[in-house]
């Protein structure tokens, strides 16, 4: 998922690590200067000092906005140590998160911060924490703007310049060190940090301009050399699909702790860039939709339009995450970064889990008011609007048009709107404008299904010549103790006395070693855990996690 880049200069880092900072001239009125300086002690890291230098307004006034929350974190600022601010006659603060200034006008204000190391050596990004939250180490940083940079209200992103000092013998890559086109608007906080001793980048070529990756740490399952293969094959597969592209986009790559067991993968749009962690079991076929999701951002919603205000943005998330999951899906597989098994495998996982969620019908409204508070009801939009976008396609095909040239012109008439900077138009309307401009239209399936919550069925020829679309009643997928509440105490709790893993062997407070999981995602799934045995010793007991319970899903087969 992405949130709402900035035109910057990213200051050269010295082989000394000094700052050319002092060097700076008095900044912009209508822009901010950021630099970023690093704090150690020895060889090791303690803290990062971020200094903001911009000019009061004309009244001598300005809104500072701190760090607050995003993605699901929140209260950013209570992180932030010995806030100083310098060159204001008062400081007001109305919300926890802002400080209104006051200063003669046009008054030079120079802000400060600092965060600290909060990992200590040999440590990766939390598993249990959002990643956010900046994660400081010793001997490295991977920090995602909103977590770092204040805003000042009314500033033209155009006019706001970054530049930072790292340590001696340290690398590191920002989407920071090259404009971002002004039709998107971003502040500096829409930025990712990746910087560290063991940080590598690679820089590759592909249809519209220059790609780096910055990578760090140690992946099991694959090296770095293939996950930039991937990354370059479905970066040009949706250039392609578009026909146009970033001159320069990052990706940066970090390792989180072990899942023990299970994986892990998180990901966030940042301006022109898009910034992950994964756990190091992961496998690379797992990373390449999330890529070619986060990567298809890059136009949904943003080159699309734009998010609605406010809450209004939730009530839209079918549109920016389902027909977002729909593309990466369809862009991945035409691409050649999937193959056809990877695609179905990767429809009947989401299929299952809409058919299995509680919250299957739902109204909108409710998705608006939970999205960040339940993991399931997170799910729903992507789910529904992914398979949405397959019945829209399915219906335009047979009246020789199709979901690809709505996209298309859904892009011309926001490029247009940003030309002649006309006001923003919400987003059923301007669906409707495109629809209306294409020559189709969606019936009352928006209403009934992303709006009201009425459950939706694919019709068999949804996907075209090649895949089928079929029914089966499945079993659900039961464990039988409380996998959540166990992984947290290395131990299994809650086991059923009637359950599948109690059968097995498993019992109350058995100590859990590690537990595997083919992923299915239904009541086939096949759980292999290594417990604590006999004198100490690893045991294997492999189990299928079948409930008593059926429910109907479909799945995707081939023709």
């Amino acid at each position: 998922m992405r949130k709402n880049g900035i035109v910057v200069w990213l200051l050269c880092v010295s082989l000394t690590g000094l700052s050319a900072e002092g060097n700076a001239k008095s900044p912009d009125p209508s822009g901010v200067t950021y630099h970023l300086d690093t704090i150690t002690q020895g060889d090791h890291l303690t803290a990062v000092r971020l200094r903001l230098r911009f000019r009061a307004d004309k009244d001598g006034k300005a809104t500072l906005r701190l760090p607050d929350r995003w993605g699901g974190g929140d209260r950013f600022y209570e992180r932030l140590k010995d806030l100083d601010i310098k060159g204001a006659k008062t400081v007001t603060t109305p919300e926890p998160a802002v400080r209104e200034i006051n200063a003669k006008p046009y008054a030079l204000i120079t802000v400060s911060y600092r965060l600290e190391a909060n990992r200590t050596p040999g440590q990766e990004v939390p598993l249990d924490t959002n990643y956010t939250y900046p994660v400081i180490a010793p001997d490295w940083f991977y920090i995602t703007g909103p977590g770092l940079f204040a805003v000042v209200e009314g500033r033209d992103p155009q006019a706001q310049h970054f530049s930072w000092s790292l340590p001696r013998g340290w690398t590191g890559a920002t989407n920071l060190q090259y404009p971002t086109p002004p039709e998107l608007n971003e502040a500096a906080d829409q930025s990712v940090l990746l910087a560290g001793k063991d940080v590598h980048i690679a820089q590759l070529k592909v249809k519209s301009g220059d790609l780096r990756i910055a990578w760090r740490g140690h992946f099991d399952q694959f090296t770095s050399d293939a996950f930039n293969a991937s990354v370059h094959d479905i970066i040009n597969a949706e250039q392609s699909f578009w026909g146009e592209g970033q001159d320069h986009f990052l990706v940066t790559l970090a390792p989180s702790e072990s899942a023990k067991g299970g994986r892990s993968i998180r990901g966030s749009g940042l301006g022109e860039s898009f910034a992950m962690v994964a756990t190091p079991e992961t496998e690379l076929g797992a990373l390449k939709i999330i890529l070619a999701h986060e990567y298809f951002h890059s136009w949904n919603p943003l080159r699309l339009g734009g998010f609605d205000p406010d809450e209004e943005e939730k009530s839209g998330y079918w549109f920016s995450e389902g027909f977002t999951d729909y593309y990466a899906r369809k862009l991945a597989y035409e691409g050649g970064a999937v193959d056809a098994q990877q695609f179905m495998a990767t429809w009947n996982d989401a299929l299952r889990a809409y058919a299995a969620s509680p919250y299957r019908t739902a109204p909108n409204s409710v998705i608006v008011e939970k999205f960040w508070n339940d993991p399931l009801v997170q799910k729903l939009p992507y789910q529904r609007g992914s398979m949405l976008a397959v019945l829209l396609d399915a219906r335009w095909r047979a009246q020789g048009k199709s979901m690809d040239g709505f996209i298309h012109m859904l892009r011309d008439q926001a490029r247009a709107d940003t030309a002649s900077k006309a006001p923003h138009v919400k987003l059923i309307d301007r669906l409707n404008r495109a629809a209306t401009a294409y020559g189709v239209d969606f019936g009352d399936l928006i209403d009934r299904y992303m709006l009201k919550g009425e459950a939706m069925t694919l019709p068999e020829d949804a996907f075209g010549a090649k895949f089928r679309v079929v029914s089966e009643d499945v079993p659900v997928r039961t464990l039988g103790y409380d996998p959540d509440k166990s992984r947290a105490a290395g131990a299994f709790v809650a086991v059923d006395p009637e359950g599948p893993a109690y059968r097995a062997g498993i019992r109350e407070g058995m100590k859990r070693l590690r537990v595997e999981s083919r992923g299915v995602g239904d009541g086939h799934d096949v759980i292999t855990a290594v417990v604590e045995g006999a004198e100490g010793k690893p045991q294997t007991i492999t189990f299928t996690a079948t409930g008593k319970d059926y429910i109907r899903t479909q799945k995707l087969i081939l023709r």
